[in-house]
Order: C-alpha cells, then sequence, then structure tokens
C-alpha cells in the first residue's frame, strides 16, 4: 500500500477548501472586483441627448430671401440661404451637406403645398430634411458666411399660380448643444400666364451650383 506523507494530505486539503469558497462566492451572487480605469485611458463620447434648443446661441443666424419675388408658373422658383456667424469665435457643427441639410415648410392659400415625385424620392420623412447618409463637419470663422441656392420647386409643387410663405429651418450640432435655426418666413408670387409674357425657364436641378462639404 501506498503511504501518503502527511504534507501531501495538507495541501489537497487547502486546494479542496480554496475550491469550495470560489465556489460559494460565484453561487451568493457576489460581484466580482472591477479593475479601477487607468488614468489616461481612451474612453467614448455619445453624442448629446440634450434636447433641441430654439434661440441661436452658437452664434450663427440663418437666413433666407428669393432670388425673384415673381416668377411664372413652371420657372425656377430659387431661396438664397446664408448662414453666417456672428460670434467671435471659430464655430464647428456637424451635419449633411448644408443645401441638403434644411427643413422646409411652404404653403399657399390652401395650406401645405404637396411634394413633387422627386422630392418624395430624396425627402424622408416627409417635412424633413433631403435624405443622406453622409455627416460632415462645417467650420465658419468669425464674420464667414456660407451660402446656397435651392430650387424649391424642384423639391415642391409650386405650379398653381398663388402667393407662397416659405419658412426654412436647420437642426446645428455641435459639441455642447443641439440648436434649431429658423429663418423669417419670406414669400413669393406666383404668376399665371394671363398675368403677362414669361421667357420660361425650366425646371433643372443640373445649373444651380452644388454646395461643397467644407
Amino acid at each position: 500500500m501506498k503511504l501518503v506523507s502527511r504534507s501531501d494530505s495538507l495541501v489537497r486539503l487547502l486546494l479542496l477548501a480554496a475550491s469550495l469558497l470560489a465556489a460559494s462566492s460565484v453561487s451568493s451572487g457576489r460581484p466580482q472586483k472591477r479593475e479601477p480605469l487607468k488614468k489616461g485611458a481612451p474612453t467614448k463620447t455619445l453624442p448629446s441627448t440634450a434636447p433641441v434648443q430654439e434661440a441661436s446661441a452658437t452664434g450663427l443666424h440663418l437666413s433666407v430671401e428669393m432670388e425673384r419675388a415673381e416668377v411664372y408658373a413652371g420657372e425656377q422658383v430659387v431661396a438664397k440661404v446664408t448662414l453666417r456667424n456672428e460670434s467671435s469665435t471659430t464655430i464647428s457643427y456637424w451635419g449633411v451637406y448644408d443645401d441638403e441639410s434644411f427643413t422646409y415648410t411652404i404653403k399657399d392659400w390652401r395650406g401645405n403645398v404637396p411634394l413633387t415625385r422627386y422630392g418624395k424620392l430624396v425627402i424622408k420623412p416627409p417635412g424633413g430634411p433631403i435624405y443622406s447618409v453622409m455627416v460632415l463637419t462645417h467650420h465658419l470663422k468669425p464674420g464667414q458666411e456660407y451660402k446656397c441656392r435651392i430650387l424649391l420647386n424642384r423639391l415642391y409643387d409650386m405650379t398653381p399660380p398663388g402667393k407662397y410663405s416659405i419658412t426654412l429651418q436647420k437642426i446645428v450640432g455641435t459639441e455642447h448643444q443641439t440648436v434649431k435655426l429658423i429663418a423669417p418666413p419670406v414669400t413669393v408670387n406666383i404668376k399665371g400666364f394671363d398675368s403677362g409674357t414669361s421667357t420660361i425657364s425650366p425646371v433643372a436641378h443640373e445649373d444651380l451650383p452644388t454646395a461643397p462639404g467644407h
């Protein structure tokens, strides 16, 4: 018969006790000790979930004017949009291409103006900005302006004669807050063909300059 030394028995007893203690700790649901975060370790910053603010606290100012106050039905209805940094520091904000990032409210005497076939394809959801999956970072120095031209009747059916009101909004996201910029409303008068003679300029998007991301 093989004899087991006293020291071997003691080692086995200690190992058995350690395994029983570990099993008891797991079954009792005691949380394991977590290692403290090392100084300088990288962390992820989540996007701000702060509510959208109405005031242009960022120092950005949005304005719009019509290229022509009166146009004939079928002619281009172009809005000239300006985003200006009125603060004393450079402002960085994120978004898609600026000429695709506006939300439009266009009304005539009947109410809201319907989207064109093209507008239904690119404005999703209805009433929102032009759909885009690209997000860019833009920079505006103090006093700097970003300008673009929007062909409104490529997006909305503005064929019926009458007066239309146009309001543009833009959501601006910065590192610290999300701000809704609202331009003062403007109007345009669409004339019928019985109002005079018109030289029709076909509605075409291609002849408008494409605003580059910056």
